[in-house]
């Protein structure tokens, strides 16, 4: 065989070689269909979103600024009332004394009477006026009985904080330490709720919230963080707290085959979850941009 002619062998062989390994190759992409019936299996779970959750730097931030209590007022705002009002009963008591005398002489003679009398009669009347003081009831028991679901809300949320170092401190207990030393018949109770945050707490937060039919989550949300001492608002904002989906649907079982299960609406836990995410992610922003002024 001349070279020629082994060259073209060559060539034709390797060609052939690389013409199979091409298809084999096309073979086993995804998609391709060979002849027969078409067997459709389950898929695959979709990879879950990893959650930026932002605690460590949160705790961190409280610790560079050494102030770490606070007092939340959920689903509660704080008024701008300075004063107490009380309601006033007044009790009026009378005190009434009186008395009667009498004296007669009687001269009685053969053809007449001669005689004199007389009587004396005082009355004095006392009356004092009290009055006494006591606090308006509804201002005190407009929130000892809330529902329990809002309670569940608020204990999930503090949980979740509490993970980045928040100490909570309990508005009314630490009312009642304050309050313990005011012997005064009329307190003021802005007054002393005041001192026991100045005494007790470094920020307080207030978490309120609304339904809303166009929100994603069926509720919007404020959020505001004050400092105590200064009574500077660190941060104030509005969110619909939204539940962070999975990037592909599931997949149901059918009839016709698989097929993608309809968006599932997120639970109260989860949106509490998202809200507290939120929170603690602006709270280690504000904090971090208090402290470099």
């Amino acid at each position: 065989m001349s070279a020629a002619g082994w060259n073209c062998r060559c060539c034709l062989l390797a060609g052939c070689a690389g013409l199979l390994f091409a298809t084999a190759a096309w073979a086993g992409q995804e998609g391709f269909q060979r002849p027969g019936p078409t067997v459709m299996t389950a898929p695959s779970s979709p990879a879950r979103i990893p959650v930026q959750e932002p605690w460590v730097d949160l705790h961190r931030a409280l610790q560079r600024a050494k102030r770490d209590r606070i007092v939340l007022f959920w689903e509660s705002i704080i008024n701008d009332r300075v004063d107490t009002i009380y309601r006033s009963v007044e009790s009026i008591s009378r005190n009434g004394a009186g008395g009667v005398t009498a004296e007669s002489s009687i001269v009685r003679r053969r053809n007449s009477v001669d005689g004199t009398s007389a009587s004396d009669f005082s009355y004095q009347e006392n009356q004092t006026t009290q009055s006494w003081v006591e606090p308006d009831r509804a201002q005190t028991t407009a929130s000892e009985s809330r529902p329990l679901a809002e309670q569940a809300a608020e204990t999930q949320f503090m949980d979740q904080l509490r993970r980045g170092g928040l100490r909570f401190v309990d508005r009314s207990l630490s009312n009642r330490l304050e309050a313990a030393s005011v012997s005064e018949v009329r307190p003021n109770l802005q007054s002393i709720e005041a001192r026991a945050w100045k005494q007790h707490a470094d920020y307080l937060m207030q978490v309120t919230s609304m339904h809303d039919a166009g929100a994603a989550t069926g509720r919007v949300f404020r959020v505001s963080l004050k400092d105590v001492q200064t009574g500077q608002t660190l941060m104030d904002f509005m969110t619909e707290a939204p539940v962070r989906q999975e990037r592909q649907r599931r997949f149901i079982a059918t009839d016709d085959g698989y097929a993608r299960a309809p968006m599932p609406a997120p639970t109260n836990q989860q949106i509490i979850t998202q809200l507290a995410l939120e929170v603690g992610g602006r709270m280690n922003a504000a904090l971090a941009s208090n402290s470099g002024r």
